[in-house]
């Protein structure tokens, strides 16, 4: 009985598994997947910022049209998985499109009774650090000095500014939001 508890063989518990994991589903939802995005858009309207819905949005109307016309709990998570590993583009931007999906799929989980996310079995992708970033120019004290001397003094405001910004070691990011 090293297989199980119920079968003395395991070709008798291979069987079994095999009638387990062939027998069709008895509650199939028969709901198309555009259904079900359509409805979840509807719902997060008032719920996400107006950026996020026209993002959602977007992906589902113009990048996941192959979906449309299958029941939404006959989306395998190959096909998802097949689907995302043939796209183009950074890695942040397939995230998003990932997003988008995984939602209407937890939405049909909790409101048309899905039993699984196949979203759920898609990894986030890697956002690879291929490309070099550029290197920052960084003045010595000497080259600054240089630099704020020749500012004319009729703009004293951006000298004062320029001797803030270099003193407190501030990123340039961080002097534009002032």
């Amino acid at each position: 009985r090293y297989y199980s508890k119920w079968y003395d063989r395991k070709s008798d518990c291979v069987k079994a598994e095999a009638e387990y994991r062939n027998k069709p589903t008895p509650n199939k939802l028969h709901i198309k997947c555009i259904d079900v995005a359509e409805a979840f858009l509807k719902a997060k309207k008032d719920t996400i910022s107006i950026r996020t819905y026209k993002k959602y949005d977007r992906y589902i109307h113009r990048e996941f049209t192959r979906f449309y016309d299958m029941d939404i709990d006959s989306i395998t998570p190959l096909a998802l998985k097949e689907y995302f590993d043939n796209l183009e583009g950074a890695a942040t931007t397939k995230n998003n499109r990932r997003s988008a999906m995984k939602g209407v799929f937890r939405y049909a989980c909790d409101f048309y009774g899905l039993e699984k996310n196949p979203m759920e079995r898609i990894p986030c992708f890697k956002v690879q650090n291929t490309a070099k970033k550029h290197d920052m120019n960084i003045y010595t004290p000497k080259e600054f000095m240089a630099l704020y001397n020749a500012i004319s003094p009729k703009y004293e405001e951006v000298k004062v500014f320029l001797w803030f910004v270099y003193w407190t070691g501030m990123r340039a990011n961080e002097a534009r939001s002032l």
